[in-house]
C-alpha cells in the first residue's frame, strides 16, 4: 500500500465534491493506493464529517453549492482540531482568482481537473508525510519546553527560603 499507516493515525481521506462521479473516481484512485476514504457532497456535510471523525487529508472541490472551498477553508483554519489539516483543492477551475482565493484561505495545494492519478497520489502522500513531520517536530519541541520549565521550577524552588515549621 502506497500510504500504509495512514489509518494508524487517522481514519481516512475526506473527498469533498458535489459530483458523485468525481467522488467515486477519486475514492477509487485512493483505494488503489491503499488509502481509506470517505466522501461528502458539499462543504456543510464535510464540516459535519470533520466534527465526527479525524482525517489525514481533505480533497476539496472549489465550486460547490451551499459553501465553496474558501468558505470551507476559513471554517477549517479557524478550528483547533482542523487548523493544520492538509487540504488539496481539486477542481476544474483554473481561474487565477480561484487559485488565489483558495491558497489565501489556507489550501495547501491546488490541482486542476482532469487529474493525473500518479500526480494526485504523489501529492497526497507528500502532504500527509509533511504533516506527520510537522507534528513530530511540534511534539519534540513541546516536550523539550516542558522539560525546561520543570527544571526552572526546581531551580526556583531550591532558591526559596525555608519556612520554619514552628514559630517561637
Amino acid at each position: 500500500a502506497a500510504l500504509a499507516g495512514v489509518a494508524d493515525r487517522h481514519d481516512a481521506i475526506l473527498v469533498v465534491d458535489d459530483t458523485a462521479a468525481n467522488r467515486r473516481l477519486y475514492g477509487t484512485l485512493l483505494e488503489k493506493a491503499g488509502v481509506a476514504w470517505r466522501t461528502a457532497a458539499d462543504g456543510l456535510v464535510a464540516l459535519e464529517a470533520l466534527e465526527a471523525e479525524s482525517f489525514s487529508l481533505m480533497l476539496l472541490d472549489f465550486l460547490m453549492p451551499e459553501m465553496d472551498a474558501p468558505e470551507v477553508l476559513e471554517k477549517l483554519r479557524g478550528h483547533p482540531k482542523t487548523a493544520h489539516l492538509p487540504v488539496v483543492v481539486l477542481t476544474g477551475s483554473a481561474e487565477p482568482d480561484h487559485i488565489d482565493q483558495a491558497l489565501e484561505a489556507g489550501a495547501n495545494d491546488y490541482i486542476t481537473k482532469p487529474v493525473n492519478a500518479k500526480i494526485l497520489v504523489a501529492r497526497v502522500m507528500a502532504m500527509i508525510q509533511a504533516e506527520r513531520t510537522r507534528e513530530r517536530v511540534y511534539t519534540k519541541q513541546k516536550e523539550a519546553l516542558l522539560e525546561e520549565l520543570e527544571e526552572a521550577a526546581q531551580v526556583q524552588q531550591a532558591q526559596l527560603p525555608t519556612v520554619p515549621v514552628r514559630f517561637a
